[in-house]
């Protein structure tokens, strides 16, 4: 079974879909404004898809409660709500947490309004999604860093984005403390360019111009978090989101209280470029959140928190989906039998013609016995490249055989270009869609070594060759050939 993280940023949507063993599977961006890319694909699998609600719509406090069963827990919250919340008459839903295995009295409680868990579900209806859980940031936070991470006792995330940076305080792994910062990275880096990179242990926070001060600012609010903590022992530091072009972050961040933090190690996932992996912390948080589904997983999604009629309506749904697919299962098994033979004479037809187009273009060499028309033969055969269909299989980056063409009539004076072989290796089918195009070109070349050599190392370093996939070079009775992919 997969699972639909979804967290929206500004007007975009970040999704991280991932498998039960926790990995992620995709990664990506939706900037959909009306409904989400993939709402109708995903339409039959909507218990799948996990949200949250925002730091500030979910209070956290810490209670003693002398009861074991949840029952219980449950029946002695409902007495001490109004004293321990200020929702006063509002509908509220609180969800009890044990915050120690060993001390079986103590829980963390996570409350907010029915009214605010309907508002997050309204919004995500009018995006064609219907979530199966509700989480909140901290704990998709909490459970990204305890899943990729080494557990600590004591740790703190600073998680910043386009236009706000949530502060969570975790201990044993579950929020006690959060604080939402309405700074991103879009008003700190509003003065850098984006394509350059920005080291922050170049500011002078003696200085006014708009950038220092923004960043001092910043860093004020984070240390001024930081020591309300009041810890005394050292804290584990972990920093999230996406500000990828700003060195030097947690040392600047955490310069005024560096004797009392650790930073986290590397994440236990490799395979997957961590840049990106913690720009998608809280989605992929929110599905590790329901994956487990254990005693410290929150659903604030109840059943007086769904909007009305929105239970009816999936029903309905539900029953006409199921309707409408079993009457089109049928339907279109009869009419496959029908045209069967049809369909079966046609493919043949469409087979037999490939096969005389792959004549002709999977393996194309130009032997070039008279050298007077070199530059002809080259340029003739890339004007048969230009005239191939777009959307035929062998299509590739069309402008890659005319740089390498000019750039072996540029040394005819000293190299001699006897042989040209162009050939199609793989390619996208019906039968297998994601195989890549692979062009292989030869070049036989005859010459002064050294001015074969010079070429070569010249010729392999172009941005049109291939430099992932292998390179060959094979010398033989006074004539070279070097082989090499396009990409």
């Amino acid at each position: 079974m997969k699972y639909f993280g979804i967290h929206q940023v500004g007007n975009n949507f970040l999704i991280a879909v991932l498998s039960k063993r926790l990995r992620p599977l995709f990664l990506y961006k939706d900037s959909s404004t009306k409904k989400l890319s993939f709402s109708k694909k995903f339409l039959l699998s909507r218990k799948r898809v996990v949200a949250g609600l925002e730091t500030n719509n979910v209070i956290i406090k810490e209670a003693s409660l002398q009861a074991k069963r949840n029952s219980i827990v449950k029946k002695a919250l409902s007495l001490q709500v109004k004293t321990l919340f200020p929702f006063g008459d509002n509908p509220s839903v609180i969800l009890p947490v044990l915050a120690s295995s060993k001390n079986q009295k103590n829980y963390l409680l996570y409350g907010t309004t029915v009214s605010k868990i309907k508002k997050k579900v309204s919004e995500l209806e009018e995006k064609r999604i219907s979530p199966h859980a509700l989480s909140f940031e901290p704990a998709a936070l909490a459970r990204f860093a305890s899943a990729y991470f080494s557990t600590y006792r004591l740790s703190f995330i600073v998680h910043i984005e386009e236009n706000k940076t949530i502060c969570v305080f975790l201990k044993d792994g579950l929020p006690v403390f959060s604080h939402l910062i309405r700074v991103g990275k879009n008003a700190l880096l509003k003065d850098v360019n984006p394509d350059n990179f920005f080291d922050l242990e170049l500011i002078d926070e003696s200085k006014n111009d708009p950038l220092s001060t923004s960043w001092v600012q910043f860093k004020g609010e984070i240390t001024k978090i930081f020591l309300s903590l009041k810890c005394t022992e050292k804290i584990f530091v972990l920093l999230t989101g996406t500000i990828e072009n700003a060195t030097n972050l947690e040392k600047f961040l955490f310069k005024d209280v560096e004797n009392d933090v650790l930073f986290f190690g590397k994440p236990k996932i490799r395979s997957i470029d961590y840049s990106q992996l913690r720009k998608y912390a809280i989605p992929i948080g929110y599905c590790i959140d329901t994956i487990k589904n254990d005693n410290q997983s929150l659903q604030f999604i109840q059943k007086n928190c769904l909007p009305p009629k929105k239970l009816l309506s999936i029903y309905k749904k539900t029953f006409y989906i199921s309707f409408l697919s079993t009457l089109l299962f049928f339907t279109s098994l009869q009419i496959q039998t029908k045209r069967k033979k049809l369909k079966t004479k046609a493919i043949i037809e469409k087979f037999n013609t490939l096969r005389s187009i792959d004549k002709k273009i999977m393996n194309r060499e130009i032997n070039l016995e008279n050298y007077q028309s070199i530059s002809e033969k080259l340029n003739g055969f890339h004007e048969s490249i230009l005239k191939e269909k777009e959307f035929f299989p062998y299509f590739f980056k069309k402008e890659y055989p005319k740089e390498l063409i000019a750039k072996i009539l540029e040394l005819q004076d000293v190299i001699v270009l006897t042989a040209f072989h162009y050939s199609v290796e793989s390619y996208s089918t019906i039968k297998k869609p994601y195989n890549k195009t692979l062009v292989k070109v030869t070049l036989t070349l005859t010459g002064n070594e050294e001015d074969i050599d010079t070429f070569k190392s010249n010729l392999l370093k172009k941005h049109f060759v291939n430099q992932k996939l292998k390179t060959k070079h094979l010398f033989e009775s006074n004539v070279h050939k070097i082989s090499f992919y396009l990409k």
